[in-house]
């Protein structure tokens, strides 16, 4: 189990190097008819591509409409700020 999980590994992160439309026939070659091996690459991919746009575009993005609410502050933190630090 651990080989066949290594060797979804290995094939997920070449299928992800991959265009999306060429990513099908690959797996075929590369999973060589093992079905349980396509499945799991399959469900990598599908995973990836769910938490992928996770963060894509910013919470509080530069197009949004409208003014910030009075309620929400903005901080741009830099290397070595502390979260949670009182600033001098």
């Amino acid at each position: 189990m651990a080989n066949e999980e290594q060797s979804a590994e290995e094939i997920f992160g070449s299928a992800l190097d991959l265009p999306p439309e060429e990513r099908s026939a690959y797996l075929v070659r590369a999973c060589s008819g093992s079905s349980e091996l396509r499945n799991l690459v399959e469900e990598l991919l599908l995973e990836h591509q769910r938490i992928g746009s996770f963060l894509e575009e910013p919470l509080l993005a530069k197009n949004r409409a409208g003014p910030l609410p009075p309620t929400v502050s903005v901080h741009i933190l830099t290397a070595g700020h502390k979260l949670g630090a009182i600033p001098s």
